[in-house]
């Protein structure tokens, strides 16, 4: 019998899949997105083996289940991001950089009533 190894290719993905990013620091929403989306795939998974032995039941609550969270965190990812403040005294700085996290130009804004600073996606405009 086969057994689970370190160095089976089961134990390498998701090594793989929990890697951190190059950088050396860990990002643990980046994490945990995975670990839901994988867990999210697990579920569907099971629910396919649960059909397919005609447990339709525990079937349609595992796809349910699985596809929620499988799509949840997916549209989270697609559709969200922070809404840049509107109220306030916020001036730009004139600071650029890229994100080393989405790879996109950002633009640095200062709100001189509260010290606070805000970064924003540069929009190219041509």
């Amino acid at each position: 019998m086969m057994g689970f190894t370190s160095s089976g290719i089961g134990t390498r993905w998701v090594k793989w899949w929990l890697k951190a990013p190059p950088c050396g620091w860990i990002r643990a929403p980046d994490v945990l997105r995975r670990l839901v989306v994988l867990v999210g795939v697990g579920l569907l998974v099971a629910g396919g083996v649960a059909a397919a032995v005609h447990a339709f039941g525990a079937a349609l609550y595992l796809l349910v289940t699985g596809g929620a969270y499988t799509a949840g965190v997916l549209f989270e990812r697609w559709r969200y991001s922070p809404a840049p403040p509107r109220i306030g005294n916020w001036h730009a700085t004139g600071e650029r950089f890229i994100d080393p996290t989405s790879g996109k130009m950002v633009e640095v804004y200062f709100n001189r009533d509260t010290g606070e600073r805000h970064y924003r996606e540069q929009v190219d405009r041509e």
